[in-house]
């Protein structure tokens, strides 16, 4: 009984108690504009220098990203019209925060090179020109144009005057307007900047006849290579609901919205569907549900105590923690919940969190069974077949050896090794991620934090980890990304939530 109310109080504690910390300040949207938000110094920042016309929206949370120019990491977030990089060398200036160069990058991927693009003769009158580049940046009606915008709008650097305030938020022209068809299928007069285009909208008023393109929205998109999505928990609404994001950090969407706590998502292989645990009442059950949140099924019998659900290769079974006694059991079920089988069926013994392997052949799971009287806490893994027999010992330790999943490629098993700290004041301590051979041997620490990492889940090629770490200035619990080989550790949320049972989609 006194592990039951461990587990149950350890869950609570990651969705209910964990703090969420006091932030200077959050830009946030309506959701059907955007479901993020532009924060603390991003926020100040978008505010000062233009705000909505200027940047738009975001489109992605402000996470850790590498940039391809320089090959170095920045916290980064996209908005609709422009990328926002926060460069800590230059912490106490105004260049602190310094902006992509989206009109040369998207010009790029268009397979257009704007060097090649003609010059002009010279400086028109009433015009802008710009010797580097050889154009004219000219007004289109009177007093209203380009010409005009670029002049009335400028980041908001100290000791910089008007011109060099709109040079520093656009940059240099590319091109010579001319007449083009934007990615929403219009075809207006178009210039090329260095940051930014300019597109001439006549019969808009006034205020809107210059608009900017979105030039955020479409780099991003052109630089991403989908492959999949993470479901996750996550308080963003309350006690904890299931959502779904794409890997690029694309495409936030709630799944599930329910007063009781939801964790444990795990997909169907096949990513149409979400298997999950719902606590209430002092019970835990699985449901499953379409991806879109439709659909929704319960598959544990009332009063059931289940967690930690693991679908098969096939689609056809789950495998599942469960409560049968005073200690939870591996156990396995049809995936429409029918057919329930104990595998472990022990007494007093810690057999939980079970992971398939990806022919559907083994089942990896942490128990207590062999732990030594002076560490009764202690977990390792083991491997079984999925009738329960052929049980292998694969870790001897008196950490907690816990969470295990799977490589896509058969060959490796990541998991936490944990001293037992739990959650205290917001941090996840003691926990670290550990890989090693389907045979217990070649173990390697991946992480190497005071605040380590939990809950892994592989990426479908095999190729990056997604885990859950408090390692923030905030004492959130947010999702993280790592390489399999334990380098380039990044963020991949920033906010005031907190997250946690990333599942990586296997297909």
């Amino acid at each position: 009984m006194l592990k039951r109310l461990a587990a149950v109080l350890m869950v609570m504690a990651l969705l209910v108690t964990v703090p969420r910390a006091a932030f200077a300040k959050d830009v946030c949207f309506q959701s059907d504009k955007s479901p993020y938000c532009y924060r603390d110094k991003f926020a100040t920042y978008w505010e000062l220098n233009g705000g909505l016309p200027v940047f738009g929206y975001p489109i992605t949370t402000a996470r850790d990203e590498v940039n391809r120019d320089t090959g170095k990491t920045y916290l980064t977030q996209w908005a609709e019209r422009n990328r926002f990089e926060l460069h800590p060398e230059n912490a106490g200036t105004s260049y602190e925060i310094l902006l992509g160069l989206l009109g040369k990058e998207r010009l790029a991927q268009l397979g257009r090179n704007w060097q090649s693009e003609p010059r002009e003769s010279g400086p028109k009158s009433g015009c802008l020109w710009f010797e580097q580049t050889g154009h004219n940046v000219c007004n289109q009606s009177g007093n209203l144009g380009f010409k005009s915008y670029w002049e009335s709008h400028g980041l908001k650097i100290d000791g910089l005057d008007t011109y060099a305030q709109s040079l520093q938020l656009f940059g240099l022209p590319l091109t010579e307007p001319k007449m083009e068809t934007n990615a929403a299928g219009d075809t207006v007069l178009t210039q090329w900047f260095e940051r930014a285009r300019f597109e001439w909208h006549p019969n808009e008023v006034d205020e809107y006849k210059v608009l900017l393109g979105l030039l955020g929205s479409e780099v991003y998109a052109g630089n991403q290579t989908k492959s999949g999505k993470i479901a996750f928990s996550t308080d963003r609404t309350g006690g904890g609901d299931i959502y779904v994001i794409d890997e690029d950090g694309n495409n936030l969407t709630q799944v599930t919205s329910d007063a009781s706590p939801e964790v444990d998502p795990t997909w169907s292989p096949d990513g149409k569907k979400i298997a999950f645990v719902r606590y209430g009442g002092g019970f835990s059950l699985i449901y499953v549900v379409d991806a879109d949140g439709k659909n929704l099924k319960q598959l544990s019998p009332a009063k059931s105590q289940d967690f930690a659900p693991a679908w098969s290769p096939d689609g056809k079974q789950i495998a599942f923690g469960s409560y049968t006694g005073s200690s939870p059991d591996i156990m396995l079920m049809n995936a429409d919940g029918s057919e329930r089988v104990n595998l472990t069926n022990t007494s007093e013994i810690w057999d939980n969190n079970p992971a398939w392997s990806p022919d559907g052949k083994k089942l990896v799971f942490e128990s207590s069974r062999d732990a030594a009287q002076d560490a009764p806490a202690a977990t390792d893994l083991y491997i079984m077949n999925p009738d329960g027999t052929g049980i292998v010992r694969l870790t001897n330790d008196i950490q907690r050896d816990m969470e295990p999943a799977w490589s896509p490629d058969g060959k490796q098993i990541v998991f936490s090794s944990f001293d037992g700290g739990g959650v205290v004041s917001g941090d996840i301590s003691g926990g670290d991620l550990y890989v090693m051979s389907t045979d217990g041997t070649g173990r390697k620490r991946l992480t190497a934090d005071a605040t380590g990492g939990r809950q892994p889940s592989w990426s479908p090629d095999g190729t990056k980890i997604v885990f859950i770490s408090a390692r923030n200035e905030n004492a959130t619990v947010e999702l993280y990304m790592i390489n399999a080989d334990g380098s380039s550790v990044r963020r991949f949320t920033n906010d005031r939530y907190n997250y946690f049972n990333p599942s990586w989609v296997t297909k």
